[in-house]
């Protein structure tokens, strides 16, 4: 029964395909970038609203007795901004935007060294109706 639950919520969703690129710049402390969105929908879907954020994810490694290591993963997010308002996109049909974001210079740079790693990260989020 809970399988059943499952697969019918996710046939239930709408199905669509989402590109994030940078076109121009770097996610690096003191620099501006652009960034292009797209959006197709393999169905029509009313979307409520969608925002690109300015993400900054920090890993922390802690050693266990037991399994090794645990990571503990934080974002923060630094700037949200809205591309999409309340619309219905048709099946087929891309909608593309282009947002430019600038990282503040006292920005904290990516580290790829343990116990922390960390990262800036663009993410969409798409509020459906």
């Amino acid at each position: 029964m809970r399988q059943i639950k499952r697969a019918a919520l996710w046939a239930a969703r709408p199905r669509a395909s989402l590109a994030l690129e940078v076109i121009e710049g770097q996610l690096c402390p003191g620099s501006a970038f652009r960034v292009r969105v797209t959006l197709v929908p393999q169905e029509r879907i009313n979307i409520r609203g969608a925002t690109l954020e300015l993400v900054y994810t920090e890993t922390h490694f802690v050693r266990t007795v037991l399994d090794g290591y645990q990571e503990h993963t934080t974002d923060r997010v630094h700037i949200s901004e809205k591309f999409l308002h309340q619309c219905e996109a048709e099946a087929g049909v891309s909608i593309c935007r282009e947002l430019e974001f600038r990282l503040l210079e006292e920005a904290p740079g990516p580290t790829e060294n343990r116990p922390t790693r960390s990262a800036w990260q663009v993410r969409a989020k798409i509020d459906l109706r």
